[in-house]
């Protein structure tokens, strides 16, 4: 009988050992687990910050590129605009010339 009892108690002190043992292994576990949910969080975060930061980099330059593209057609209407009024003034005083040439001439044949 006695022999029963401490076989009883002995496998009792088994269970809780057993017991705890899986607890500790499943909070070992589940630690396990957190550690990585966290280290994917983690990872994704600086992912999206880097992609984040990449997309401002690629919209300012090309914002850059429009404003650039933008100042060089206004130049170059600009140009446009002052080459056609030269071009305009160089025929108007042409065509003064020639008419003054005109006068001089009927002037010297009368």
């Amino acid at each position: 009988r006695k022999a029963r009892k401490r076989q009883e108690r002995e496998a009792g002190r088994k269970e809780e050992i057993d017991q705890v043992t899986a607890v500790s292994k499943q909070e070992k576990e589940k630690k396990k687990k957190d550690d990585q949910d966290k280290r994917k969080r983690n990872k994704a975060e600086k992912a999206s910050k880097a992609k984040s930061t990449i997309d401002e980099i690629t919209t300012d330059e090309r914002k850059i590129k429009q404003d650039k593209k933008r100042r060089e057609e206004e130049a170059s209407t600009k140009e446009k605009a002052i080459r056609r009024r030269d071009r305009q003034t160089r025929k108007r005083d042409k065509a003064k010339y020639k008419e003054k040439m005109n006068r001089e001439s009927t002037k010297a044949k009368l």
